[in-house]
């Protein structure tokens, strides 16, 4: 305890000299930064810009702005998912997916030093921790990547994400739990009603399922449209022995916008 005291000091005091010498720049704006409090770097101005306010958002889908009667989502959906079945119970999302946000994961998608990614995971959790932990996850799984994709792209977000989310609510992050089968079209290519069917059959259960038995499960990916694929890899943990599976992605998108 008091090793991670003084290291906690001692990093303290090196990022502050550190900023005095070169100081930070926004990695949204690129505005001076700054950094005094912040476990990320992302200024104020940004980050009001990126992130909307819990009752914006269904619970059950992410939703933006599909709210039910009296200007509340409930826990039987809103108007966009209240007929649709998922397997997974909720999503927690930062923001729309659009403007700033849409630019700052496009960026994301080619940060092969993980920087961006990972002052968005901060991001992230600075605003939806608690959120997170009354969902009470036992383990925090990403979405994987096919080794197509990632040997072209160097780096799978969702990866960075989850790490930070396992750091900060102290559970078990699963990198080897989901594996892809096989290479799907990217689902922005695809019309609604055919992304469930693109990627049904395209995740395995690759884990000890002993260490999956009974678990609630956060299932991190950076984008999330209709949910298909989050839909299809939270099946595929349910079966595997999961109790439950939840969600948590960057950004929403909504019908009439693609990736």
């Amino acid at each position: 305890m008091v090793y991670n005291f003084v290291k906690k000091y001692i990093y303290g005091f090196l990022f502050d000299v550190a900023d005095l010498i070169c100081p930070p720049n926004c990695l949204a704006c690129q505005k001076p930064l700054d950094r005094v409090h912040k476990k990320h770097l992302f200024c104020d101005l940004c980050c009001e810009k990126m992130i909307v306010s819990l009752w914006e958002y269904c619970p059950r889908c992410g939703a933006i702005g599909f709210l039910m009667p009296g200007g509340h989502s409930n826990k039987d959906g809103c108007f966009e998912c209240w007929q649709q079945t998922f397997q997974f119970s909720g999503v927690t999302i930062l923001g729309k997916y659009s403007e700033l946000l849409r630019l700052v994961i496009l960026r994301m998608k080619h940060d092969r030093d993980g920087i961006i990614s990972s002052n968005m995971a901060r991001l992230f959790m600075s605003v939806r921790e608690q959120e997170l932990r009354h969902g009470t996850p036992d383990l925090v799984v990403p979405i994987p990547m096919h080794f197509v994709r990632r040997f072209f792209r160097g780096v799978n977000n969702p990866i960075f994400f989850a790490k930070e989310i396992g750091t900060e609510l102290k559970i078990p992050v699963c990198l080897n739990f989901l594996h892809r089968t096989r290479y799907t079209e990217p689902q922005f290519n695809l019309k609604p009603n055919h992304r469930f069917n693109n990627v049904r059959g395209a995740f395995a259960f690759v884990g000890r399922k002993e260490l999956l038995a009974g678990k609630h499960v956060l299932l991190v990916d950076d984008i999330m449209t209709t949910g298909a694929t989050c839909n299809e890899a939270a099946r595929v943990l349910r079966e595997a022995g999961a109790a439950s599976v939840r969600i948590a992605v960057y950004g929403r998108t909504m019908k009439e916008e693609k990736p």
